[in-house]
């Protein structure tokens, strides 16, 4: 399953050819397999589908000579020989069946054997199998609905006697069409959290008001008097890089570029940064942003405003004016405040040789 790591195994080339002939054959079968189904299913319909019946089956057929003399044998064929860490958080959406899957009625055994009552999950990807879900913990209003809501579930246990694994409800998303339910489909689909933070990460946060520590204006370089500034959209509130650029006595560019220090306020281990490491990036859609840390970060205190006093990282690039060579190289723990937030087009306005409009607010330094 999606998030699994597992190890593989490389194979030689002469076993590889006969494995991959075994797996090419076994899936020729099922796709015959399931052919043969929708034929038959579509004989025993009314006598104005037959047509099409056969339409349908001489096209499939026609098909599948040409995708057996297009294979070929990749370069590099191996096998998954064990599975060393599982992905336990595996949520996955699509919608719920009171009545079983046509597949799986001739599993009389194994339905004779589920001692209580289930729903059947069927997932938007076509690539995951169907999964059982007790009936007890799918709420009153899913279970007899005639529109199919989209829920979520998570994957359990996938015994090897079992033809499709268990999986328990998590949460209703609604029926499909509105902006809401499929950003939050997209959002479910790609394992992109989206709660809000709890209280043991909000703990992680420094008091406010907050201002920078002696400590650290004793131990990093203040880079405060440089003109440094932002580039970024303009609706943009997460600005988490600036840069600069000073001519030098020599003729030579100091060119530098500035990020916001996260690191200072999100400790190793913590709540704060194990919540980060899964969130692993700010996500935007197109009506909104999932942030990977709490607003007061991002936002505030790890965002480059204008004109306030901000912890960064920063490398600085001495660079020759007429070859653009590097000469010498920077990396260092800097305070910043710059100097003032442009936009794109105010960028590349000021590199067309005008000058910055009256709306843009700007710091002396």
């Amino acid at each position: 399953i999606f998030g699994d790591i597992v190890a593989v195994k490389i194979l030689p080339k002469n076993a590889a050819r006969g494995l991959y002939r075994d797996t090419c054959a076994l899936s020729d079968r099922r796709i015959s397999r399931l052919r043969d189904e929708r034929k038959a299913r579509l004989a025993s319909m009314a006598d104005m589908v037959a047509s099409e019946s056969d339409t349908a089956a001489s096209g499939s057929n026609g098909s599948r000579g040409s995708e057996g003399s297009e294979r070929r044998i990749p370069d590099i064929f191996g096998m998954v020989v064990a599975i060393l860490a599982r992905n336990e958080d595996r949520r996955f959406t699509g919608t719920l069946n009171a009545e079983p899957p046509m597949s799986l009625r001739k599993y009389t055994l194994y339905l004779q054997s589920l001692k209580h009552p289930m729903m059947w999950f069927k997932p938007l990807n076509n690539a995951l199998p169907f999964m059982a879900v007790p009936l007890s913990g799918v709420p009153a209003a899913m279970r007899h609905c005639k529109h199919k809501s989209l829920c979520t579930v998570r994957m359990g246990a996938w015994l090897t006697c079992d033809p499709v694994p268990a999986a328990s409800f998590i949460k209703d998303l609604g029926k499909r069409g509105s902006i809401d339910v499929e950003t939050t489909l997209i959002l479910e689909e790609n394992a992109v959290c989206y709660d809000p933070f709890t209280p043991n990460v909000l703990k992680c946060l420094p008091r406010v008001p907050w201002h920078i520590p002696d400590r650290e204006l004793q131990c990093r370089t203040d880079l405060r008097p440089d003109c440094i500034f932002t580039i970024d959209p303009p609706t943009a509130r997460d600005l988490d890089d600036a840069v600069s650029c000073t001519l030098l006595p020599n003729g030579n560019a100091l060119v530098g570029v500035h990020i916001a220090d996260v690191s200072f306020f999100v400790r190793p281990q913590s709540a704060l940064d194990k919540q980060a490491r899964l969130r692993a990036t700010t996500t935007y859609m197109v009506q909104k942003a999932i942030p990977m840390l709490p607003p007061m970060l991002c936002e505030d205190l790890c965002s480059l405003n204008p004109g306030v006093d901000r912890l960064a990282f920063s490398v600085m690039w001495e660079m020759d004016s007429e070859t653009a060579s590097v000469r010498s190289t920077w990396f260092g723990r800097t305070i910043i405040n710059s100097a003032c937030k442009l936009a794109y087009d105010d960028a590349q306005s000021v590199i067309d040789g005008n000058h910055l409009g009256s709306d843009i607010a700007c710091f002396e330094h």
